[in-house]
C-alpha cells in the first residue's frame, strides 16, 4: 500500500536510512520536518497517511512531542523511532496512542512492516469511529464518565428531604444522563393506576411537579416484573398532562423499588428514530434508580416525621404551629414553658400556704392572739430603741474625732504661727497656698483607697496602699464626705487583725457614709 508519509526529524541518525532503504524503495511520498511547527503545518495541509517521529532518544520531550502532534492531528496514525530508549517508555508511548514504537536495532523489513500494519489499520480504525458516531456505541472512556456523573446526580438527590425537590431532581439527572428528550416520573398506587408527579417536555428547561393519575399497560408490566424495560415506538403519549400529540420512536422504563417493592417508575422518551436508547444508558438509568429509591423513601419518611409532629403540638397545645420550631425557637419554647410551669408552681405554693395560715389562725384562741401581738409589738420597740442608740453612738464618735482632729491641728508648730498676725501678714496669698498644702503632706499620709460600701451593717472595704494598724487615726475624704475616727478593730477575711499592709484589703467600721474612690489617709 502506497502512501503520504512526513517524517519529523528529532535529532535522529537514522533519517538516511528510513528514507534510502525503507521508503523511497517502497515508492512512498516522503515529506521531511525539521521541527514540531512544520510538522503541524504539513499535517494540515498535505493531508498524509502517515507521520514518523524519527528520534535519537526515546525520552519524556518525545512523548511530549506525540501528545502534541495528537491534538492537533489526531485522525493520523503516529509511528516512533528512536537509536536509544527503554522498554518502559516504549510500553508508556503505546498507552498514549502511539501506532508502533521500534527501538534499534532494527532493520527495514521490521520498520516496513509496521508501516504496511499502520496504514492497513487506519481504515478500519476511522469506520470504527464512524461507527460510533452513526449508532451512538458508548466508550469505555464515555463509560467511565458517566459512572461519574450517576455519582454525583445521586447524592444531588440524597442531599434534599423537600418531595417536590426530590421528584424533579430524579427526572432532570436521568435525562441528562441518557440525553433524553423527554421524561417523567410515575408514583405507584393501588391496582393499575398510577400518579405522575413531575415531568419535563422537550423544549423545556426545569422539570415540573405534576398530580395526576394515568393508565399505562407499560408501567404495568414494568411493575409486575420489576425489570427495566427498553421499547421502540411509535408510540402515542396516554397521558393528559403530557399529551403534545406527536409520537415517540424510543421508551425507555425502569422501576425504582424500596424494599423488594416498585415504589415508582422512570419513563424516558426520544422523538427521533436515529437516537435509541443504548444498553450502557439503561446500566446507567438503573444504577440512579438505586439513588432515587434511597431519596424518595427519605422524603416519605421526613413528610411523615413533620405530620406526627403537628399532630402532637396539635393534641398538647390544642393549635397547629405554622411550621415546626427549630434551633432557637425550639429552645424559646422550652424556656417559656419551663418559666409557665415554676409560675403555676409557686403560686399553688403560696395558696396552700395561706390556706394553712388561715386554719392556724382559725385554730387559735383570741387570748394566744393577743399574746402574740403583744410580743410583736415589744420586738419593733426594742428594734427601734436599739437603732437610736446606734445613731447616738455614731454621732459622739463623730463629735470626738473632731475635737480630736482640732486639738491635734492646735499643736502643730505652724498652727501655732499662724496665729500671730504678723506672721499671717508677712506671706503673700501665693505662699500661704503653697504652705498649706505642704503642711497637709506632711500631716497626713495616704494609705488605701475605699474600693466598696455596705450600707447595712455600716462596713466599708479598703484597698490598703500603706502599713496601718489598730489605734491608727484615719481622715476618710471623698467628693461630699470629710471625716475623721479611730480605728478600734479591722478584720480580713472575717478574721480580726491587728495590722494591714500594702496590698492586702480590710473591712472596718466607719462611723459615717462613704463612697467608692473615697480617699483614705493616716492622721499624724
Amino acid at each position: 500500500m502506497v502512501g503520504k508519509i512526513v517524517i519529523l526529524d528529532d535529532r535522529s541518525d537514522s533519517l538516511g536510512f528510513l528514507l534510502d532503504q525503507v521508503l523511497k524503495p517502497h515508492g512512498y511520498e516522503t515529506l521531511v520536518a525539521k521541527d514540531t511547527e512544520e510538522c503541524l503545518h504539513q499535517g494540515l495541509w498535505e493531508k498524509p497517511d502517515l507521520i514518523i517521529l524519527a528520534s535519537q532518544f526515546l525520552s519524556a520531550s518525545t512523548l511530549a512531542i506525540h501528545r502534541t502532534i495528537q491534538s492537533r492531528l489526531p485522525d493520523i496514525p503516529v509511528i516512533i523511532t528512536a537509536s536509544y530508549g527503554s522498554r518502559e517508555l516504549a510500553e508508556e508511548a503505546l498507552n498514549q496512542g502511539v501506532s508502533s514504537c521500534i527501538l534499534k536495532p532494527f532493520t527495514a523489513e521490521e520498520v516496513k512492516g509496521a508501516i504496511e500494519g499502520t496504514l492497513k489499520g487506519a481504515p478500519e480504525k476511522k469506520a470504527l469511529e464512524e461507527e460510533v458516531r452513526e449508532e451512538r456505541i458508548t466508550t469505555p472512556r464515555e463509560v467511565v464518565r458517566k459512572a461519574g456523573y450517576v455519582h454525583a446526580i445521586g447524592k444531588s438527590m440524597i442531599s434534599v428531604l423537600e418531595m417536590e425537590k426530590v421528584l424533579t431532581r430524579i427526572v432532570e439527572g436521568a435525562i441528562y444522563l441518557a440525553a433524553a428528550d423527554e421524561g417523567s416520573l410515575l408514583l405507584v398506587e393501588m391496582g393499575d393506576r398510577f400518579e405522575i408527579r413531575a415531568a419535563r417536555a422537550r423544549g423545556e428547561k426545569h422539570a415540573r411537579p405534576l398530580q395526576e393519575e394515568v393508565e399505562d399497560g407499560v408501567v404495568t408490566q414494568v411493575v409486575n416484573t420489576g425489570m427495566p424495560r427498553r421499547q421502540r415506538g411509535p408510540r402515542e403519549h396516554e397521558w393528559r398532562e403530557m399529551k403534545t400529540g406527536h409520537l415517540v420512536e424510543h421508551l425507555l422504563y425502569v422501576p425504582l423499588v424500596a424494599r423488594n417493592e416498585v415504589i415508582a417508575v422512570l419513563c424516558l422518551f426520544n422523538r427521533d428514530a436515529d437516537r435509541p436508547f443504548q444498553e450502557s444508558d439503561l446500566d446507567n438509568l438503573v444504577a440512579l434508580a438505586d439513588y432515587a429509591a434511597i431519596a424518595l423513601e427519605n422524603a416519605q419518611l421526613f413528610e411523615n416525621l413533620l405530620q406526627a409532629y403537628e399532630d402532637l403540638k396539635e393534641i398538647r397545645e390544642g393549635e397547629r404551629p405554622q411550621q415546626p420550631p427549630w434551633g432557637i425557637e425550639r429552645r424559646k419554647g422550652e424556656r417559656r414553658v419551663e418559666e409557665r410551669r415554676k409560675g403555676e408552681r409557686r403560686v399553688g405554693e403560696r395558696r396552700q400556704e395561706e390556706r394553712r395560715a388561715a386554719e392556724r389562725r382559725q385554730g387559735e384562741t383570741p387570748e394566744s392572739l393577743q399574746v402574740e401581738r403583744r410580743q410583736e409589738k415589744r420586738r419593733k420597740g426594742e428594734r427601734r430603741q436599739e437603732e437610736r442608740r446606734e445613731d447616738e453612738r455614731r454621732k459622739g464618735d463623730r463629735r470626738q474625732a473632731e475635737r480630736q482632729r482640732g486639738e491635734r491641728r492646735a499643736d502643730l508648730p505652724w498652727a501655732k504661727a499662724s496665729e500671730s498676725e504678723e506672721a499671717q501678714t508677712a506671706l503673700p496669698p501665693e505662699e500661704n497656698l503653697l504652705d498649706e498644702t505642704r503642711r497637709s503632706e506632711v500631716a497626713e499620709k495616704l494609705v488605701g483607697r475605699v474600693s466598696h460600701y455596705y450600707g447595712r451593717p455600716g462596713v466599708a472595704v479598703i484597698e490598703v496602699t500603706d502599713t496601718i494598724k489598730v489605734g491608727d487615726t484615719i481622715h476618710i475624704k471623698g467628693g461630699i464626705r470629710d471625716f475623721e475616727q479611730t480605728i478600734d478593730s479591722m478584720e480580713i477575711e472575717h478574721q480580726k487583725v491587728e495590722v494591714a499592709t500594702k496590698g492586702q484589703s480590710i473591712g472596718l467600721q466607719v462611723i459615717e457614709k462613704v463612697r467608692e474612690t473615697d480617699l483614705v489617709y493616716k492622721v499624724g
